[in-house]
């Protein structure tokens, strides 16, 4: 069967590049599948020979080989891939900006999908990522499958801990980034690379860490009380003075060409992994999610400690944004607390003057004003305007409907309703 397409005489190159990648993509999975049709058409591709029914010869015009043409159509292509690097990157900054108000944050939400879609597609179009994609869809549909189980079952109530747990992942991800740009054979290995491989897996230890005892307090895996390891402040010193000595010594060439270079990782990453946890363990349940906001930001960094250890600007720029975003958010947090973010980095959490400090001797108004059903109907419908702070009782006790079926009925006897958002329970 033959069959012949209309087109352009400026669109064969393109199709040509397109076609003759794929197949030696195809190339690159027929040693790994060991499939005959994957077997014929990489013969195919190394023969440089393309018959296609499609009505015209596939020439390869201005190069001598299929190596040779397919380095040409390579170099196109990751035209294309920067072009969708940039467009998901400008895209996450158009999806933050949506989700400041309420109108528009839903649009916000289509818009990261998309520009996540896009870096994934960035991804599989870079050079040199053929005969990967069998690996990359295994794992990647692997994690989609997990991921939606977990996401489409938590409970609403159950958000903070869902959230806590995904940071973690994040910072996982970058220290598995970091020992495997350093295991790569092919990349070469200089000082900066092995500076730039101790930072990021220090930062998505730290994440990986604060991240789970975050999660286990939150749901109650883990005590909510501060928890304070005794001398905790010589042993953060102490791991911080042995961190620096491991990078010192990984950043000597003679130790990172050797298998010293393995065991120097390792002590770092278990050092960073116990400031994560000395770090979250003193801090009360009620502080809680400033230090997941302040996780969200750690992530960014690991993120982006990542991009600079795989040569991969979207991620750079993309963490950037969540490391930003997560320290502004945190700030105002912490505002709205009467705490500044000095007093939070340094400790200031637990029993150093926050929930642990609350207690029986706590200077403050200690009175409280009891009313009852029918007096608060009484007061709502006398009011001429109504402010509801939603919390997170609202989301155990699932009320949202009735509270709906509240302020419609309210604002049908021309009471002003309005809501506010705490700084830090509403979050």
């Amino acid at each position: 069967l033959s069959m012949t397409i209309a087109a352009s005489p400026s669109l064969f190159p393109v199709v040509e590049a397109w076609l003759s990648v794929a197949m030696r993509s195809m190339a690159g999975l027929a040693g790994l599948t060991g499939v005959p049709l994957l077997q014929a058409l990489g013969a195919t591709a190394k023969a440089g020979d393309l018959p296609l029914p499609l009505g015209f010869p596939l020439k390869l015009g201005g190069v001598g080989s299929i190596d040779a043409f397919i380095q040409e159509s390579e170099k196109s292509l990751a035209t294309h891939v920067g072009l969708f690097s940039l467009t998901s990157a400008v895209m996450f900054i158009g999806s933050i900006k949506g989700l400041n108000k309420h109108s528009t944050a839903r649009e916000g939400n289509y818009m990261g999908m998309v520009a996540t879609a896009l870096g994934i597609l960035s991804v599989l179009m870079s050079p040199g990522f053929h005969s990967a994609h069998l690996r990359f869809f295994a794992t990647f549909l692997a994690a989609a499958g997990v991921g939606y189980s977990v996401a489409t079952n938590v409970k609403m109530e159950d958000m903070p801990q869902l959230v806590a747990g995904f940071h973690s992942f994040v910072g996982l991800a970058a220290v598995f980034a970091g020992f495997a740009s350093y295991f790569n054979p092919l990349s070469g290995y200089t000082v900066m690379k092995a500076l730039e491989t101790s930072i990021g897996i220090a930062i998505g230890s730290l994440t990986f860490t604060g991240s789970v005892v975050a999660a286990g307090k939150l749901h109650e895996l883990i005590p909510g009380k501060p928890i304070v390891l005794p001398q905790r402040w010589l042993l953060n010193a102490a791991a911080l003075a042995g961190s620096a000595v491991m990078t010192g010594f990984f950043l000597n060439p003679a130790t990172f060409a050797s298998s010293y270079g393995t065991a120097c990782l390792l002590a770092n990453t278990a050092l960073w992994g116990f400031l994560g946890v000395n770090m979250v363990l003193p801090i009360g349940g009620a502080d809680m999610p400033v230090v997941v906001s302040l996780l969200n930001a750690f992530s960014g960094l690991a993120t982006s400690a990542a991009g600079f250890m795989l040569s991969n600007d979207l991620l750079t720029i993309s963490g950037a944004l969540i490391a930003s975003s997560g320290t502004l958010l945190s700030d105002i947090m912490c505002r709205g607390i009467n705490r500044s973010m000095g007093n939070v980095l340094l400790g200031g959490f637990g029993t150093d003057g926050s929930s642990a400090a609350a207690g029986p001797g706590a200077k403050g108004r200690q009175d409280v004003s009891e009313v009852s059903a029918m007096g608060f109907v009484g007061m709502l419908f006398g009011a001429k305007k109504v402010v509801i702070v939603p919390g997170y009782g609202l989301a155990v006790a699932r009320c949202q409907q009735k509270l709906a079926e509240i302020v419609a009925l309210l604002r049908k006897h021309n009471v002003t309703v309005h809501f506010a958002i705490h700084p830090v329970a509403g979050r």
